[in-house]
């Protein structure tokens, strides 16, 4: 890795110091701008469920940008997975927040005010003080395997190859875009993805770059019967002498 990337990287790992009122001004503004970068929906409450913060992507999954103080999530609408629909008050950061737990494994669906909808996953997660009191809450609202069909099977290859190791992700989902496009470009997303989920299109370049820092490389390449192949592949290291 080189000094360039060094300098590029740690700012992003290294914890932040707080001694004055004034680092914990630039510490809250370092992990907004790392909440900011990580392109996922993420939003926060206090201990009474009103929204302190939220990022673009959250923004762009809402469709809207609610106001700071609204109850639970910027949510217009909100569904359960069949379409019924779920009253703000019982969504899973309200549950989350009134039972002091972190609330997994459910599915969601989010209506914005022009009437498109997107599933999602959300991950609503409490945050307590050094005594262990409710101060607030965080949520992130995922959507992992957001452009596939629900039924489709998502698999994971791992192998070797000559000396380096490959990592194949295989999809049936919505597949790469026609022509002659860069999917690897820094915000880049196809309209089909836009339409599907959040996000700002970092995820690809970001995951290209490391794997070009270290040594290796990223591909993607259309699927025959649909769906995509994205992978990686990383040199090993030698055999000892």
């Amino acid at each position: 890795m080189s000094v360039a990337d060094e300098a590029m990287i740690a700012p992003v790992l290294a914890p932040p110091t707080v001694t004055t009122a004034a680092d914990a001004v630039t510490s809250t503004f370092a992990q907004d701008r790392l909440l900011e970068a990580v392109g996922v929906a993420v939003y926060t409450t206090d201990s009474q469920g009103r929204l302190t913060y939220f990022n673009e992507a959250a923004a762009e999954l809402w469709g809207r940008r609610p106001q700071v103080g609204e109850l639970w999530c910027g949510s217009w609408r909100l569904m359960w997975p069949d379409g019924t629909p779920m009253k703000h008050e019982d969504c899973p950061m309200a549950v989350s927040i009134r039972e002091n737990r972190p609330i997994r494994g459910l599915e969601a669906m989010a209506e914005r005010p022009d009437g498109t909808r997107v599933m999602f996953q959300p991950f609503p997660t409490p945050l307590r003080d050094e005594s262990g009191q409710l101060v607030g809450a965080i949520n992130v609202l995922s959507n992992a395997d957001k452009y596939s069909p629900p039924e489709a099977p998502i698999e994971v290859v791992i192998r070797s190859a000559d000396a380096s190791a490959e990592v194949l992700v295989l999809d049936r989902g919505i597949g790469l875009p026609p022509g002659e496009v860069d999917i690897f470009a820094p915000f880049y997303r196809a309209e089909e993805a836009r339409t599907r989920a959040a996000g700002v299109g970092i995820g690809l370049s970001v995951c290209r770059r490391l794997a070009e820092v270290l040594g290796g490389r990223m591909w993607a390449v259309a699927r025959e019967g649909g769906g995509s192949e994205f992978g990686f592949s990383l040199p090993l290291a030698p055999e000892p002498a």
